[in-house]
């Protein structure tokens, strides 16, 4: 008698569907089928790469020292003017906004490529769950 785990290789291995069979048998079961219904396609992690080939952290890396480089510039500038400080001030919340905006964009990014990741996940599982219901019966 063949274990669970060699029947489910069996399975997983067998290919009971001709590739030159009719179009009843090769179509049959792909509307139902979690591959064919776009859930399952493995998400690409270069999806979190941007389009200058930045990581998250690279991009962040980078906004950051933006902030940094720029407030150890003028911090020992003594202004002469409150239009002097304004434009500091100005560059400094360009610089800060830039970064608030890149954490924002990277969050909402890795909250889409997480639901890909579960619903990627979530297909799998219930693969493999109808395939332990088949193997039970």
């Amino acid at each position: 008698m063949e274990s669970n785990k060699q029947k489910r290789a069996n399975l997983l291995n067998d290919n009971p569907i001709a590739s030159h069979g009719s179009w009843i048998s090769k179509h049959s079961i792909a509307a139902g089928s979690p591959l064919h219904q776009g859930g399952s396609k493995r998400p690409d992690p270069s999806e979190l790469i941007n389009s200058k080939g930045q990581s998250q952290q690279e991009v962040m890396d980078s906004r950051l020292s933006n902030v940094e480089s720029f407030r150890n510039k003028i911090k020992d500038l003594s202004f002469n003017t409150q239009e002097q400080v304004d434009k500091a001030n100005s560059i400094d919340a360009k610089n800060v906004g830039a970064y608030n905006k890149s954490n924002d964009s990277i969050q909402r990014v890795n909250t889409g490529y997480n639901k890909k990741v579960q619903t990627y996940n979530d297909s799998i599982n219930k693969a493999n769950k109808n395939i332990d219901d088949i193997l039970n019966q």
